[in-house]
């Protein structure tokens, strides 16, 4: 569901990214969602160890604050 949501709303170069991230143990993709819907996504570490992207929002959402909301917890100690 979120590798086809990300294909429908980005570039396909993301959608590489993110599968490789679905892949990795544990999964280094974070979702926002709503009501069981998807709003956003964060990847990090997904083909470069310490790297943070891809990451996108819904484009009605954009400036909402949820992008800043998948960002924030790659800060936080041992994650």
């Amino acid at each position: 569901m979120v590798i086809e949501w990300i294909a429908k709303h980005f570039y396909q170069g993301w959608t590489n990214e993110a599968e490789v991230a679905f892949a990795r143990s544990p999964i280094s993709c974070i979702i926002a969602t709503e009501n069981l819907k998807l709003l956003g996504f964060a990847c990090y570490t997904a083909t470069m160890k310490g790297s943070f992207g891809p990451t996108g929002v819904a484009g009605e959402l954009i400036g909402s604050g949820i992008a800043k909301m998948l960002f924030l917890p790659n800060f936080m100690p041992n994650f």
